[in-house]
């Protein structure tokens, strides 16, 4: 079972994620990079990583995890996450959809 699962995860399956995960986030419904995906989600992300890289530093300089920061902590980022997506989604309302390049 193992070794079936370890096949299943390679970093070719890993990239490929990673890249389509990426793309549906930072893309409109054509295939263009939204920049108010693109910043709206991108500060979330730098926020949530530096949350996380803080309290990993915290936990190990002081051998204390402090379970109500971080919970409190992960409700603001879940919070500037649903925040994002609903500019996103506003915006999204007031666009008018448009052909790609070349198409007509």
């Amino acid at each position: 079972m193992w070794q079936t699962l370890k096949n299943l995860v390679t970093m070719a399956n890993a990239r490929a994620l990673l890249k389509k995960t990426a793309g549906d986030i930072f893309t409109n419904w054509n295939g263009d990079v939204d920049p108010a995906r693109l910043i709206g989600y991108g500060f979330v992300m730098l926020g949530g990583l530096e949350f996380l890289g803080l309290t990993l530093y915290d936990t190990l300089h002081s051998h204390h995890f402090d379970s109500m920061s971080f919970s409190t902590g992960i409700v603001a980022i879940s919070g500037a996450v649903m925040a994002a997506a609903g500019g996103v989604r506003w915006k999204q309302g007031s666009e008018v959809p448009m052909p790609r390049d070349g198409e007509k």
